[in-house]
């Protein structure tokens, strides 16, 4: 089933965001040995064919002890490490009790919330989202001590950590965290666990069509993922340069293992910000229409995501989110108008025009479709009179004359609770003098007891 892809998930009363970007506007921003990764493309059997009807895993793994070594694992013990800290310095989005995985953290290192390195992260690292990750994947374990790569460029261009001696304190703290509460064996006791999210998660990842990335310049050997259960929702993106560039290990955080089938898309973002920054660096620099498409963005892009807080931020998300769209098109095929109304809905008002410039797209007026254009059919109308919620919000109830709308084809960009409206049902909400089209895809397992999931498009004016 063809999806369509979004990039970030929204709630209707507070909209948040768990993959921003660093200092520099990426969000793209264990091994110890990275030989680690390769069983996802050499030990098994993968298809390269795009598969949009990958099974989504909805149950909880279970914490069992018996653990079975060979099995491959993809949650790091870096990156779990350092979100710890981050955790019990009160740093969202570290800081979720979804999970009998995240309770288990909380129970077995609460007594730690006062250790130097928890202390220093509490009062001196005052960020959190990519950060943790970006300085994660830098680390590499010799023996029983965390040491950081010999090329740590990425970090140093990030404002966040290259300030002072933070970088080389947080490492020294960590260590002495690393021994002090035993976390090494806490790791090794849920390995099962682990093992277990990889697995759903392979589900996915076999589809992802890695040899797409190798005509943009990114070696598909290179890109690495890395799943947690530790906390937060969303995505991340980091980069380990290498001596030159093709050597570059890019890399993709998926956080909140619960359904995977949702974060093949965000997957799919992070990894083509390797290809999407430096195209738009350049271009921001050089190209006056494209900086003022930024500038003009960036106030409606932060009322939905405050962490985008730069023009040069809104650029590199720009191109990223047109090379995504691209991805989607070239492999399984994708709804255009739906990809552009929904990055629109978002703040990214010329989506359209960047990925013009990335393809050879002709370019489609949006300022006159329907709610049919939208969802592929002729016939509906909508109510009279509009049934009224929470503050000012008002809505339609569309009225499809008995046909059955595909909701496999669209994926949830949104959840909340305002409109009394059930599976499959199509309203079209206004609120401050904005019409946007709501697709109710069911209930939102994972947000809370009667909290629904829509996919959401913004309409033109009528």
């Amino acid at each position: 089933m063809k999806k369509l892809f979004f990039i970030a998930a929204l709630t209707l009363s507070c909209l948040v965001i768990a993959a921003c970007g660093s200092g520099q506007g990426l969000d793209d921003f264990s091994n110890y040995s990275d030989d680690m990764y390769e069983f996802s493309r050499e030990d098994e059997d993968i298809n390269f064919e795009p598969n949009y009807t990958a099974a989504t895993h909805e149950q909880e793994p279970t914490l069992a002890s018996n653990t079975d070594f060979s099995l491959p694992n993809l949650v790091d013990e870096r990156f779990e490490l350092v979100s710890l800290i981050f955790r019990l310095a009160g740093r969202h989005p570290y800081t979720s009790r979804d999970t009998e995985y995240q309770r288990a953290l909380d129970e077995t290192f609460e007594k730690f919330k006062s250790h130097p390195a928890v202390e220093y992260t509490r009062w001196s690292l005052v960020f959190s989202f990519d950060a943790p990750f970006g300085l994660a994947v830098h680390l590499q374990k010799v023996g029983d001590e965390f040491v950081l790569v010999d090329n740590i460029d990425f970090l140093m261009n990030d404002s966040r950590w290259s300030r002072g001696d933070r970088i080389t304190e947080f490492v020294r703290l960590l260590n002495d965290f690393y021994t002090d509460t035993n976390f090494g064996e806490f790791f090794q006791k849920h390995l099962s666990y682990f093992q277990e999210h990889t697995a759903n998660f392979m589900e996915i990842y076999r589809n992802v069509n890695l040899n797409w990335f190798e005509q943009h310049g990114i070696n598909p050997n290179n890109l690495r993922v890395i799943i947690s259960p530790a906390g937060g929702a969303g995505g991340y993106g980091a980069r380990v340069y290498g001596r030159v560039p093709e050597d570059n290990i890019v890399y993709a955080a998926i956080l909140h293992l619960s359904d995977f089938d949702w974060f093949y898309n965000i997957l799919i973002h992070e990894f083509a910000h390797s290809i999407g920054n430096p195209i738009a660096e350049q271009w921001y620099a050089e190209n006056e229409e494209f900086r003022s498409w930024a500038h003009y963005s960036l106030d409606a892009v932060r009322q939905i995501v405050p962490a985008y807080n730069s023009s040069l931020i809104i650029a590199f998300e720009y191109v990223t989110r047109a090379y995504t769209i691209l991805y989607f098109a070239e492999n399984g095929g994708i709804n255009l108008v739906q990809a552009f109304l929904y990055e629109i809905s978002q703040g990214f008002h010329h989506i359209q025009e960047v990925y013009a410039m990335i393809t050879e797209h002709e370019m489609i007026d949006l300022n006159n479709l329907t709610v049919g254009s939208i969802l592929g059919i002729e016939l509906y109308t909508t109510g009279e009179e509009p049934q009224s919620g929470l503050g000012a919000v008002q809505w339609y109830l569309v009225d499809l004359h008995d046909y059955e709308l595909d909701i496999d084809a669209f994926t949830w960009s949104s959840y909340g609770n305002t409109m009394d409206t059930q599976t499959g049902d199509v309203v079209i909400q206004i609120f401050e003098g904005e019409r946007r089209l709501h697709i109710d895809l069911g209930p939102g397992e994972f947000q809370g007891f009667g909290v629904r999931r829509y996919a959401i498009f913004l309409l033109p004016n009528s």
